[in-house]
């Protein structure tokens, strides 16, 4: 999959699609008993965040933890999480014993790192469809990266993209891991219009 991550979340990213796509497409593209955490908030039940008055967010007072399953960190280790936690701004990141990593960091820097993965793969699409300007005009998608609108040449678009498919259905199951979701339970739908006359000429589901 092309990429132009972002240098300030290249290195989170990088560590994470380069064990999937060497490890996990190589062998079993969906491997067995995947869990994804849901996102958690510590200290406690701290609720909506509206209501917590004077919290400092930045001081780390009010928290983010977010645990990747091992299927995600093969060969990760202690170390390099220490410098990623150092690179991007994060409280903390721990190679938990059976392999998962559970990353700590403030509400604040979770926001930004969300937008961060957002913004990778606006630059991601931008890479791929380029080599085939004619066939695909342009790709836009929504916040939360369910839905992908692809604006095609109709006489050159064979009716289906399983590789654009694949690339961008990747790229959004790690804003799937990282917002809380898991990327099991998300279905990305991908509608193709006509570019010229706006109408829909294909609909795809992804996975």
């Amino acid at each position: 999959m092309a990429s132009t991550t972002p240098a300030r979340i290249r290195p989170v990213v990088v560590a994470l699609t380069a064990f999937v796509l060497v490890t996990g497409c190589a062998s079993d593209p969906e491997p067995d008993d995947v869990t994804v955490d849901s996102v958690e908030e510590s200290p406690g039940d701290v609720g909506d965040l509206d209501a917590l008055g004077d919290i400092d967010v930045e001081a780390g007072l009010t928290t983010i933890d977010i645990t990747l399953p091992a299927d995600f960190t093969e060969g990760l280790t202690q170390e390099a999480l220490e410098q990623t936690v150092t690179e991007q701004g994060f409280l903390s990141a721990t190679l938990n014993e059976d392999r998962s990593v559970t990353y700590t960091m403030t509400k604040t820097r979770h926001s930004e790192l969300l937008a961060e993965l957002r913004e990778s793969t606006q630059d991601s699409v931008d890479t791929l469809i380029a080599p085939d300007a004619e066939i695909y005009r342009s790709v836009s998608f929504n916040d939360d990266l369910t839905e992908f609108t692809v604006s095609v040449n109709a006489e050159n678009f064979t009716g289906e993209s399983p590789g654009l498919e694949f690339a961008l259905g990747f790229q959004a199951s790690f804003y799937y891991i990282f917002s809380g979701s898991n990327p099991d339970d998300q279905t990305i739908e991908f509608v193709y219009v006509d570019a010229d006359t706006g109408e829909t000429i294909a609909t795809s589901n992804w996975p």
